[in-house]
């Protein structure tokens, strides 16, 4: 049975076929890549710090576009609330109109019928109430008995009766 070394003797490397040739120095690999990917890079470097500018440049005009619309807004929200009581005042006159302008008086005299009308309806309603509350104190307060002590001359009643009727006994 063969040794292990002569099993790993099978697989040592041999040289390349074909006749002997001079002993070289051995391919840096590196070295070459490097040298053979430095004008890929220098390429590179110009389109990068292009990119860079193009990028300063949008952050600028960005900066710029900013700083423009919070004028533009701060000055939209100044004009909106310096005319605020004009159009406000223009929307409660085309609302609610002048009572001698026929053409914008629609709403107000509509509004003015109906508080009216709602007006009369509450107010029949508070008289009915009313005067039923002073009936009903009107009949509490009328007592068929005397107030204060009975006389003393007098002789003890009881009440008689299913009305409570008061008779002398």
């Amino acid at each position: 049975m063969p040794g292990f070394r002569d099993v790993l003797d099978r697989f040592r490397p041999a040289g390349t076929p074909g006749p002997p040739a001079g002993a070289g120095v051995p391919v840096d690999r590196a070295a070459s890549a490097a040298v053979e990917l430095e004008p890929v890079f220098a390429a590179l470097a110009e389109a990068d710090r292009a990119a860079q500018r193009y990028r300063d440049d949008a952050a600028a005009r960005a900066e710029q576009r900013v700083r423009t619309a919070g004028t533009e807004a701060a000055d939209l929200v100044a004009a909106a609330r310096q005319d605020a009581p004009a159009q406000r005042a223009a929307a409660a006159a085309a609302l609610l109109g002048a009572p001698d302008d026929p053409g914008t008086g629609g709403a107000a005299d509509r509004v003015r019928t109906r508080a009216s009308d709602e007006f009369a309806a509450i107010l029949a309603e508070v008289v009915d109430r009313a005067r039923a509350q002073i009936e009903a104190v009107a009949a509490e307060s009328v007592d068929p008995e005397p107030i204060g002590p009975e006389p003393v001359d007098a002789e003890p009643v009881e009440p008689d009766g299913p009305t409570g009727d008061r008779r002398p006994r």
